[in-house]
C-alpha cells in the first residue's frame, strides 16, 4: 500500500497539504541524524539559488569548456555533461555503489541496482532562448497587435514591450538573469544537479522507490561521503556539496585549493550575456514584424468627404550599437521592474547616473556586472531568503 500519496494531481487542496507534511516529516526517517546533514530541502530559502548566483548573490552560468562528458560504462547510450569535477565525484560514488552491489550487499530488489545518471547539465543559453521566443510570442499575440498602429519604429516598439513588462514582470521576466533567479530555469542549469533515475518530483509515490527501500541510508550516506547532497523533494537528485570535506580531494585534482573560489573559476556572471541577448531578441522580432507589416495604415476623410487611407512606411533597423546607454539604460529599467520595483524612481534614476560615469572607464562587461550588483542587493535581503528568515525569527 502507498505511503506517500501526494501529487500535483491531487483534487483537494487539504488533501494535499496534508499528504505533503506526511512526506516531509516521515520521508528521512530511516536515516540517521549525521547522514541527514547531507539531506537539502532546495525549494527553501536561499537555496533554490544554490549553484545559480555566486557569493554576491549574482545569477551565474557555468563555462561551456569546463563542462566534461560523463560516460560510467559502455551501456550509457546518452551522453550527459556536468562540471568536469563533479564528473569525478559522481564516478567515485557509483564505484561505491556498484562495489557494494558485486559483494552482494546489496537486495536484488534494491533501486541501487537500478540507478544511472540521466540528466545533468541543461544548457541555460538554450532555455533562456526557448523562453524567450514563448513569450515574444505571447507579446505579439497581445500587445504588439493591439499597439500596432502606434509602431512606427523601433523606439515605439521597445516602449510597447516595455509596457508588456511591466505587466508581465517580475512572474514573467525577460533578461537572462531576470529569468535564471525564477523557478522557471532549471537547476540543472548549475551543472551540479544530477538525476539519478528519472523519478517525477511532483508524484511521491514514485519515491517510495527511494525512500522506503533498506539500502536508502547506506545511498545517503555515501553520498555524503563522495560530497554530494541528497535533494529531499526529490532524492533521486543528488548535488554537489562545493565546502563538503569530500570534495575537497576532487577540486585539488584540478588545482582548486579553496571551494569558495570554484564558482569564481567555473562560471561567468549572466550579466556578460544579459543586453547582447536580450537586444538580439528585440531586433529581430521587430525586424519580422516589420516584414509582415511594412507599412501603417491610417483612414481619414479627404476634401470630398471620402474616406482615404494615408500609409506610413515604418522604419526599418539594420545595424544598431545595442552597447549605446541609451540601450542600457531601457535595460536598467527593466531589471528594476523584474525585481519588483527594488529600486524607486529617484534611487534608479541615481544608478542611471553611475552608470553613464562609469561607461566612460569600464568595458561593458565590467558596466553590466555593476549594474546587476545593484539588483544582486535585493536577493540577499528579499522576503524568504536566509537573513529575512533569521532577522524574521530575531524579531
Amino acid at each position: 500500500m502507498t505511503k506517500f500519496k501526494a501529487n500535483n494531481f491531487t483534487i483537494k487542496t487539504n488533501h494535499a497539504f496534508y499528504r505533503r507534511v506526511k512526506y516531509a516529516t516521515e520521508a528521512m526517517d530511516g536515516v540517521d541524524d549525521k547522514s541527514l546533514e547531507a539531506v537539502r530541502d532546495f525549494t527553501f530559502s536561499d537555496y533554490i539559488y544554490y549553484g545559480k548566483v555566486n557569493r554576491l548573490h549574482q545569477p551565474v552560468i557555468p563555462k561551456p569548456n569546463l563542462l566534461k562528458n560523463h560516460t560510467q560504462d559502455r551501456s550509457q547510450t546518452t551522453t550527459i555533461q556536468m562540471i568536469e569535477f563533479v564528473s569525478d565525484q559522481l564516478t567515485g560514488l557509483l564505484d561505491n555503489v556498484n562495489k557494494r552491489i558485486l559483494t552482494g550487499r546489496v537486495p536484488k530488489g534494491s533501486f541501487l541496482n537500478q540507478i544511472s545518471p540521466t540528466m545533468a547539465y541543461t544548457d541555460p543559453l538554450v532555455a533562456y532562448d526557448n523562453y524567450m521566443n514563448n513569450l515574444l510570442q505571447a507579446f505579439s499575440e497581445s500587445y504588439l497587435n493591439e499597439n500596432k498602429k502606434t509602431i512606427l519604429n523601433f523606439d515605439n516598439y521597445l516602449q510597447t514591450f516595455y509596457s508588456f513588462v511591466e505587466k508581465m514582470s517580475p512572474e514573467f521576466p525577460c533578461t537572462l538573469s531576470g529569468w535564471y533567479k525564477t523557478k522557471k530555469s532549471s537547476p540543472f542549469c548549475s551543472g551540479l544537479y544530477i538525476d539519478l533515475a528519472g523519478i517525477s518530483k511532483s508524484d511521491d509515490s514514485q519515491k517510495e522507490k527511494f525512500v522506503l527501500d533498506s539500502s536508502f541510508p547506506h545511498y545517503v550516506n555515501a553520498c555524503k561521503q563522495f560530497g554530494f547532497y541528497v535533494s529531499k523533494n526529490n532524492p533521486n537528485v543528488i548535488v554537489c556539496d562545493l565546502l563538503s570535506p569530500a570534495t575537497a580531494p576532487y577540486l585539488f585534482n584540478y588545482r582548486i585549493f579553496d571551494p569558495t573560489t570554484a564558482i569564481g573559476l567555473y562560471y561567468s556572471p549572466t550579466s556578460n550575456y544579459d543586453l547582447y541577448l536580450l537586444m538580439e531578441k528585440l531586433t529581430h522580432h521587430y525586424k519580422s514584424f516589420t516584414n509582415l507589416n511594412p507599412d501603417n495604415r491610417k483612414f481619414k476623410f479627404g476634401r470630398n468627404g471620402h474616406m482615404i487611407s494615408e500609409l506610413t512606411k515604418r522604419k526599418k533597423i539594420n545595424n544598431i550599437d545595442i552597447y549605446n546607454n541609451k540601450y542600457i539604460i531601457y535595460y536598467i529599467n527593466i531589471r528594476n521592474i523584474e525585481e519588483n520595483n527594488y529600486y524607486n524612481r529617484a534611487d534608479l534614476n541615481e544608478v542611471i547616473e553611475n552608470m553613464i560615469y562609469l561607461s566612460n572607464s569600464f568595458d561593458i562587461n565590467k558596466l553590466m556586472r555593476y549594474i546587476n550588483l545593484q539588483f544582486a542587493k535585493n536577493s540577499a535581503t528579499k522576503e524568504g531568503s536566509i537573513n529575512w528568515f533569521n532577522n524574521y525569527l530575531e524579531g
